[in-house]
């Protein structure tokens, strides 16, 4: 509040706060956008007696003190006059600044006053105070805070007799708000409206582009820098920093866009970014929208492209355009079709639900030992039944196999892929035995070990001792690993030394009678009572 030292302010006087109070029935007297108008005298019913918003102080005791003036409704004038010497206050309500700032602001009062007739010099003035409330506590104004009131300036008559002042002070961030209190010195004024504000940068929209409201930097300051923004869906295209200055103008309007990429396009008066509503995506190259394609949906108010919904997925190269598809079904009746000694051939029919036109196969097999499945190429065909061989398998071997059914979406839903694989256990049939290596002839007597791979059961051994072109074959039993050749097992002859090449063949049931090959060549030159001092290693 505006006051003088000594002056006395009863708060049950003080009826208003500015803005805000002002008479509902009084034309509200329109400003400039770049102006924010905290108190007008224009907007007030009354101002002093029975309903005003302003009180008086008469400091000087002499009963004289400011009385509401002539002027028309809500036009309102105050007026005092007595000779000097004299000291006459009138102050407003409380005027708060209404708004939130990180810096200073100038505050301007606009007075226009009347002078009766006066001879210069008339050495007489019309002073104007302020008194200051901080954190926005709206306590009236004690003699304490009267005392300390700090004068705005002073409306000089000195040769004129009517005026029309300016006056300006600045407020701080933490400053919420003050009283305004006026001081005559005996020139009679009349006052015909007071009006406070302050310069702002105003709220506004150019285009796409929202300008807030800020008030303006005080008149010592620089232009203040903001940061400013894009209506919703929308992205500048240029910087948004621009600046506000002193009295309350931009300094420039920075462009925007709509995010077509989001879904968002302009209105038709390019004011708003809006979107094609749920059910409908934005078609950002016709800029147009469009219904959701099959298995996809959106209740956003914007998109670009409609989600799938659960279960079902796009590859990357598919467009927003593009329906969205679900991985097949399994494969029906998986079998074994045939197997040989180091192959196994399926066979398998074409699943209930391929989901899409580029579906395809994956067989993966191990055998019962092995941690690790091979994995055979993607096995096509648009057949009701596939048939597929596996080879280069091991004889007589145990393999899990496994046909998985996939398409173009499938692996974005690897976690199910148990549902679209078909499981059978299968092997192989026996093969031929692995030939004997590790035989040793220790004088007449042979040693062999089983074979390495047996690839079957083995049934039995074949021993086959030759001279020169006639032989003679000895089957063996499966269990036998140790034999000693006689004089009778040599073919035409007497004498163990006769012996030329001798061979040890292993017999399964896929195994032909008689090999040819693998010879053990060895000239026996002991008799068979010198083997007693062998020791010989027997298999087990």
């Amino acid at each position: 509040m505006l006051a003088i030292a000594s002056v006395v302010i009863l708060a049950a006087l003080v009826t208003g706060q500015a803005p805000g109070d002002e008479t509902p029935s009084c034309p509200q007297n329109p400003s400039p956008s770049n102006i924010k108008v905290l108190m007008d005298s224009y907007n007030y019913a009354q101002l002093l007696g029975v309903g005003g918003v302003w009180t008086t102080a008469d400091p000087d005791g002499s009963g004289t003190t400011w009385t509401a003036g002539s002027g028309g409704n809500c036009q309102r004038t105050t007026y005092v006059c007595e000779r000097s010497p004299a000291s006459n206050w009138v102050f407003t309500q409380y005027i708060f600044k209404s708004v939130n700032t990180q810096a200073n602001m100038t505050i301007f009062i606009n007075i226009t006053t009347r002078y009766s007739s006066c001879t210069a010099p008339c050495g007489k003035w019309t002073s104007v105070y302020y008194t200051l409330i901080a954190n926005n506590s709206q306590t009236p104004p004690s003699n304490a805070a009267i005392s300390s009131s700090s004068p705005v300036g002073n409306i000089t008559t000195t040769i004129i007799t009517s005026f029309d002042a300016t006056l300006g002070f600045n407020l701080k961030p933490n400053e919420a708000g003050f009283y305004l209190a006026l001081r005559d010195a005996g020139n009679c004024p009349t006052v015909n409206r007071v009006k406070v504000y302050y310069y702002q940068c105003p709220s506004q929209q150019v285009g796409l582009v929202l300008f807030p409201q800020i008030p303006a930097p005080t008149r010592s300051n620089s232009p203040l820098t903001v940061i400013i923004s894009c209506v919703d869906g929308g992205v500048n295209t240029t910087s948004l920093d621009v600046q506000c200055d002193n009295n309350g103008v931009w300094s420039r309007t920075p462009l925007c866009d709509c995010r077509l990429a989001d879904g968002y396009y302009p209105n038709s008066d390019g004011t708003q970014c809006i979107g094609c509503g749920p059910g409908y995506w934005l078609n950002i190259i016709s800029v147009t929208c469009q219904l959701c394609p099959q298995n996809s949906s959106s209740a956003s108010l914007a998109t670009s492209e409609c989600p799938c919904i659960a279960g079902y997925y796009k590859t990357l190269l598919e467009g927003p355009g593009t329906g969205c598809t679900a991985p097949p079904s399994g494969p029906n009746n998986l079998t074994v079709f045939a197997t040989t000694n180091t192959s196994i051939t399926l066979s398998w029919g074409k699943p209930d639900f391929t989901g899409r036109d580029d579906y395809y196969f994956v067989v993966k097999y191990r055998n019962g030992s092995s941690l690790q499945f091979i994995t055979t190429s993607n096995v096509t065909s648009s057949s009701d039944t596939i048939t597929y061989t596996i080879s280069s398998l091991n004889p007589y071997t145990s393999y899990e196999i496994s046909v998985i059914a996939r398409n173009g979406v499938s692996n974005q839903d690897i976690s199910n892929e148990y549902k679209r694989t078909a499981l059978i256990n299968s092997m192989t049939l026996e093969g031929v035995p692995s030939v004997i290596t590790n035989i040793i002839a220790i004088n007449q007597y042979v040693i062999w070990q089983p074979p390495t791979e047996k690839n079957g059961i083995i049934t039995g051994y074949v021993m086959k001792v030759c001279r020169g072109e006639l032989c003679k074959v000895f089957a063996l039993g499966p269990t036998q690993f140790v034999y000693e050749v006689q004089v009778r097992d040599i073919p035409s002859g007497t004498s163990i030394a006769n012996v030329q090449t001798l061979t040890v063949h292993p017999l399964s049931n896929n195994s032909p009678l008689v090999y040819d090959h693998h010879h053990l060549q060895h000239a026996l030159q002991l008799h068979p009572a010198q083997c007693a001092q062998c020791a010989l290693p027997i298999p087990p």
